[in-house]
């Protein structure tokens, strides 16, 4: 594609588990095909390796693996996924799972590919723990421990780059007229303790944020400011 003109990237995050819905390895949207869903859990992801982060219609398998709750029940981890599936559709509930499914070489290699952003592709008070330990966990495994990255390629990747993707012209550069967007970190110390079982744990070694040249974090806490929201002039409100 890059060779015909057009220019993708990609965003890749640093674990070798997702979240979504349970219904997105079953791309037929057949819920009462058990075929189909023992090939999905025998080819795409093991039981085990399906951790219920929501399940509104009975909360009591959160933090459960499907090979569990299955065990639990004494019944066929297939058969169950899908009677789950209908239960939430059922109830309008809500329900999303972490599935462990990649491969550890593969996210190296992605993560090496020069228009790669590196993104959470996730909340701060999701289930997974991507949304506060994304960019903490690369500095400190990709960078630091294993050098998959430099620092200056793995910094790259979560500003210039990635603003430069999104079209974002007056950020992601530190030079006269951008605003002002600025992390003070350790290198040699940073790290992430988000987990699946405390997935909103924050990061360490980070030691000030400041958002359009306004400090919003210092040394582990909030200043409370938001200086990042949108400002609308008197002008423009009325015009609007």
């Amino acid at each position: 594609a890059r060779a015909e003109g057009h220019y993708p990237p990609h965003d890749i995050n640093p674990y070798a588990y997702w979240q979504s819905t349970m219904t997105v390895v079953l791309p037929e949207r057949d819920f009462d095909d058990v075929a189909a869903a023992r090939y999905a859990l025998g080819n795409f992801i093991k039981p085990e390796g399906v951790l219920f982060g929501t399940f509104a219609a009975d909360p009591s398998i959160e933090g459960k693996t499907l090979a569990e709750v299955a065990a639990e029940r004494g019944e066929d981890p297939a058969t169950l996924y899908l009677a789950l599936i209908r239960e939430s559709i059922d109830k309008d509930a809500d329900e999303s799972i972490i599935g462990t499914s990649m491969d550890e070489p593969d996210i190296a290699t992605m993560m090496r590919w020069p228009h790669a952003n590196i993104c959470s592709d996730g909340e701060i008070d999701g289930a997974h723990p991507r949304g506060a330990g994304s960019f903490a966990r690369v500095l400190a495994k990709y960078v630091r421990s294993d050098g998959v990255l430099t620092l200056e390629q793995a910094v790259h990747r979560m500003s210039g780059l990635a603003a430069a993707h999104m079209g974002f012209s007056d950020r992601g550069t530190l030079k006269p007229g951008q605003s002002a967007d600025l992390v003070l970190f350790d290198p040699a110390t940073v790290a992430d303790h988000a987990t699946t079982k405390t997935p909103e744990a924050l990061a360490s070694g980070f030691s000030g944020v400041w958002v359009n040249g306004q400090r919003v974090w210092d040394n582990g806490r909030s200043t409370g400011q938001f200086p990042g929201q949108p400002i609308l002039h008197a002008a423009t409100v009325a015009k609007d």
